[in-house]
């Protein structure tokens, strides 16, 4: 599956959105990069990474994992039914080198 470049821009505003609003200027989200991956079994994974400026301890484990749910149903009322990965990378270690900070839903 392609994603097209219409459905990839209103996904990273309805992260972005979802994100302002958990955090509400706490921490502030910068470039938010999609790409679709397959996983083992073949299942449809929308990998995101989030570039942010704030405090890494200012992302809240909790509050990031309580975003996948709302985050996907969003997703799928745009026609995108992919499991999002989201991981988080700091601004300043934004770079092809740099790892991102994954956040397993549900604490796994």
């Amino acid at each position: 599956m392609v994603i097209a470049t219409e459905a990839q821009e209103k996904a990273r505003d309805i992260i972005r959105a979802d994100l302002d609003a958990q955090f509400r200027g706490k921490v502030r989200f910068g470039s938010i990069r999609i790409t679709l991956r397959l996983g083992l079994d073949d299942e449809e994974y929308l990998d995101v990474l989030v570039v942010y400026d704030g405090r890494r301890e200012d992302l809240e484990a909790q509050v990031l994992n309580s975003l996948y749910e709302r985050i996907g149903d969003d997703l799928r009322v745009i026609g995108i039914d992919s499991n999002p990965s989201i991981s988080y990378r700091d601004k300043t270690e934004d770079s092809e080198w740099s790892e991102p900070v994954r956040v397993s839903p549900f604490g796994q």
